[in-house]
């Protein structure tokens, strides 16, 4: 539940979830400042709760594990951009984007790709920091949070979490992909919830956005508003995550949510249903256009097409299982994909996917939607490509690692 203690009085026009999202992102960067020496005592603020706080120190410790580790890609990001676009010598996109660049990773001798389990930091030749994994970096209770508000939710009638019939042409919804429900405690099916987006196919300017569906009582479905306020802490710890990774998106998908707010209280919001907007941004805590839940699901090898081109994504795992492995064939590896492990990456240009596990697994995955910044803000707002490494440098006082810190080879 949402753990913030009393906050401070100014900015009265914030809703309350993305109030406590700013404090804990400050709070956290100025914990990395203090690790590196840029800022002065550690900080202390009494307005989040210690438990939460345990949470933000962790985050940093994995975050400067990884910042530590890094691997470089012999290519560039912007190749990889370029090759995302159009269609040449009738290859498909992924094949296109496959011969971009060189996987920094070589094919194992018995032809499997290398399994990394350690805290890494991905970027290119020119210092694109465009990808990080980040296992460990949330706490057990967290995960057991997480675990139990989903089952909660998928426990239903009538639940948000949704699976369609067999044979559906699209393996998101599909039943095919979904665990055996007689073996589960949480049911499995998987169920968006945005604030304020735009279905597909209906963006700005001819068409306004809404909260989904997953968010409307009137639906015909039962859970979404009350697993929205379950995991407002959830959201704004994955949402501090960002505020690290990449401080300038942070700011700016800030920006966005607090215009569509003020907007609202002014009565001029453009939207296509302002009192559930309204209700909805009171338990809206993340700085992502959107987030996707899904409960026991295996997911083949894909790109999310939806999101910015360039834009970061972040995979968020938690639950009670165990031999999951998340795969990326442009770096030609296999992560361990345990709870409590964040992964970063820009979804739209690259594949990805997980495989089954023994247990249950809960995945939040965090990602953008520009049209919602591009509909609010006009020409206000601008869709960030992954920061440098001195961008990050600069923002945080750290000094990129010569040589890995820590051994990234799985044992």
């Amino acid at each position: 539940m949402f753990s913030s203690k009393q906050m401070p009085t100014e900015d009265k026009d914030v809703p309350p979830g993305l109030k406590f999202l700013k404090l804990c992102a400050r709070y956290t960067q100025d914990l990395v400042r203090e690790r590196t020496t840029q800022g002065g005592a550690m900080p202390r603020n009494r307005h989040i709760a210690i438990d939460i706080k345990v949470e933000l120190e962790t985050i940093v410790e994995v975050f400067l594990t990884a910042w530590k580790n890094p691997v470089v890609i012999e290519d560039s990001f912007e190749e990889l951009v370029e090759a995302s676009k159009g269609k040449q010598g009738g290859k498909s996109r992924d094949e296109q984007l496959q011969d971009a660049w060189q996987p920094p990773f070589a094919t194992q001798p018995d032809g499997s790709r290398i399994l990394l389990s350690r805290p890494t930091m991905f970027m290119d030749n020119e210092g694109v920091v465009f990808a990080w994994y980040l296992p460990g970096i949330f706490t057990s209770r967290r995960s057991e949070l997480v675990f139990e508000y989903v089952r909660r939710a998928g426990c239903e009638t009538k639940s948000v979490l949704s699976i369609t019939k067999p044979g559906n042409d699209n393996w998101r919804n599909g039943s095919e992909a979904f665990a055996n429900p007689t073996r589960c405690q949480i049911p499995p099916g998987q169920a968006n919830f945005s604030a304020c987006w735009y279905a597909q196919g209906h963006g700005p300017p001819n068409h306004l956005p809404g909260p989904s569906s997953t968010l409307n009582p009137k639906a015909g479905h039962n859970g979404g508003p009350e697993l929205l306020e379950d995991l407002m802490d959830t959201n704004v710890i994955i949402g501090t995550l960002l505020s690290l990774v990449h401080p300038s998106l942070f700011d700016m998908q800030f920006k966005v949510l607090l215009e569509v707010y003020r907007k609202l209280h002014s009565q001029r919001c453009p939207v296509t249903n302002p009192e559930l907007t309204q209700e909805v941004f009171k338990h809206w805590s993340t700085p992502f256009s959107g987030f996707a839940i899904i409960a026991n699901r295996e997911t083949p090898l894909h790109r999310d097409t939806q999101g910015g081109r360039t834009m970061l994504d972040i995979l968020s795992v938690f639950g009670d299982h165990s031999g999951g492995r998340l795969e990326i064939p442009l770096l030609n590896a296999r992560f361990v994909y345990n709870p409590k492990t964040a992964f970063v990456l820009p979804g739209y240009l690259m594949q990805h996917g997980a495989s089954r596990t023994e247990g249950e697994r809960v995945c939040i995955a965090s990602y953008m939607r520009p049209t919602v910044g591009e509909g609010i803000l006009k020409g206000g707002y601008e869709a960030f490509g992954p920061p440098t490494a001195d961008d990050l440098m600069e923002s945080f006082g750290l000094m990129l690692a010569e040589e890995p810190s820590v051994d990234i080879w799985a044992k």
